[in-house]
């Protein structure tokens, strides 16, 4: 038969004692319970104390005569606490790093989820974005140094502090002399699980305190004056402890309840998504509705009398962009020298196009653009199949250069080449002899 009690491992030294039952979500009742078993009618403070029964770590404690202080801004909880705790002191507020009456609480809709509510913003971002619902009050707010004073007693045995990420403005708040001989402290954010203990640690080391215990949620620091429980944070809780999990365990819950819990959080997620399925359904038919107004005007632009009267202006500034491709040069024999430039393959075509369409569709239009001067090098240009050389612009070695590429070029090109020469050789005799007179 295994001996209850192993002298070598003092977490068994009060198991024979009492059957305990955990209550608390990590067992911090069992390892707080270790240490101070042996005492009677001890003193405690739980901030944030939240339910007076599901994942307490002061029920284990008060169920065997200890009394203490319960600090909780939501007023329905703290009027289950008042309820459900008799002898202990309940205040209803906020602990932080000043006074005030107007501190805003974020407190959790869902009671599955209540104890998350927070008075810190980002934590309050964390779980909105977990899709839990919070709704917003206005609490009292006190600092821990008013805890003390509140509490009466002397001497502290344990101090808890479970505030949803803002446990560093409440440890920064304490410079009274008040010492508890163990502090519990939840170092870990809202469901993101992340350390947050380098912000508060130093400022507990300064009042004196040593750490020796961490569940990963929760952190325990013993007091120098009371070095010897150190001791009692060598083991994890194990069977040698004498305790049953209780039903308000985080671990023990009914298996009813947590699937009742679980339920509960896929709802939430379900809601969420038919949110943001409505907003994307909303924001379909505006654009619909907009695309609808939009298709309505082009129909009705392209049926107005000034978008028929302009088709011809449209036609125009079409061929002149495409008439903006790079000339073909005519190339001549193995030296390469450029003689004559004309303007792309399809230029000819385009502008006879251009002038038939227009012939057809605006004849009056036709007639004004004939007497325009610009119009009049459009002719030369759908004449010639070129450029509309200005006759001043015609220079002797041009024309020479043109006589010795002309036995290189096609038949076809060469007839229109010398029918240009010729012309231009006109238009330049000419304009010699005005020059003479």
């Amino acid at each position: 038969m295994k001996p209850l009690f192993n002298p070598t491992n003092p977490c068994t030294e009060h198991a024979p004692a009492v059957t305990l039952v955990s209550h608390a979500q990590q067992f911090e009742d069992i390892m707080l319970w270790r240490a101070f078993g042996s005492v009677r009618e001890g003193v405690y403070i739980d901030i944030g104390a939240s339910d007076p029964c599901l994942e307490s770590v002061s029920l284990l404690f008060h169920e065997h005569g200890w009394r203490g202080v319960h600090v909780e801004p939501s007023p329905k909880q703290a009027e289950a606490l008042r309820l459900a705790r008799p002898g202990d002191k309940v205040i209803e507020a906020a602990v932080g790093d000043k006074r005030c009456d107007d501190a805003t609480y974020y407190e959790a809709e869902d009671d599955t989820y209540k104890g998350l509510s927070t008075l810190d913003d980002e934590a309050k971002s964390i779980i909105n974005g977990k899709g839990i619902r919070t709704s917003q009050h206005t609490v009292k707010m006190m600092t821990l140094d008013d805890v003390f004073d509140a509490c009466g007693s002397p001497v502290v045995h344990w101090l808890k502090i479970d505030a949803e990420g803002y446990e560093g403005k409440i440890i920064h708040s304490w410079h009274s002399s008040a010492r508890p001989w163990i502090v519990v402290i939840e170092s870990i954010t809202p469901l993101e699980n992340m350390p947050n203990y380098e912000d508060w640690e130093p400022r507990l080391k300064d009042l004196g305190y040593k750490f020796v215990w961490t569940d990963r949620v929760n952190r325990f620091y013993v007091h120098g004056d009371h070095a010897e429980l150190v001791e009692y944070f060598v083991y994890p809780p194990n069977s040698l402890d004498g305790f049953s999990i209780g039903g308000n365990s985080g671990l023990g819950y009914p298996l009813e309840y947590r699937r009742l819990s679980e339920l509960r959080h896929k709802e939430v997620e379900i809601e969420n998504l038919s949110g943001e399925r409505e907003t994307l359904r909303s924001l379909n038919l505006e654009l619909k509705a907009r695309n609808d107004l939009l298709s309505q005007n082009v129909d009705a632009l392209l049926c107005s009398n000034s978008w028929r009267v302009t088709k011809p202006l449209r036609a125009i500034a079409g061929m002149a962009r495409r008439l903006r491709s790079p000339n073909v040069r005519v190339q001549a024999d193995s030296g390469g020298h450029d003689a004559l430039r004309k303007p792309g393959r399809t230029s000819r075509p385009l502008m006879i196009r251009l002038k038939d369409r227009l012939r057809v569709s605006s004849p009056g239009l036709m007639r004004v653009l004939k007497n325009n001067a610009v119009i009049s090098k459009l002719y030369h240009c759908i004449a010639y199949g070129g450029r509309p050389y200005a006759s001043n612009l015609i220079s002797r070695r041009a024309l020479d250069k043109h006589k010795e590429i002309s036995p290189t070029i096609g038949v076809n090109a060469k007839a229109r080449a010398d029918s240009i020469y010729t012309k231009l050789k006109a238009q330049n005799e000419k304009l010699k002899r005005s020059k003479k007179q």
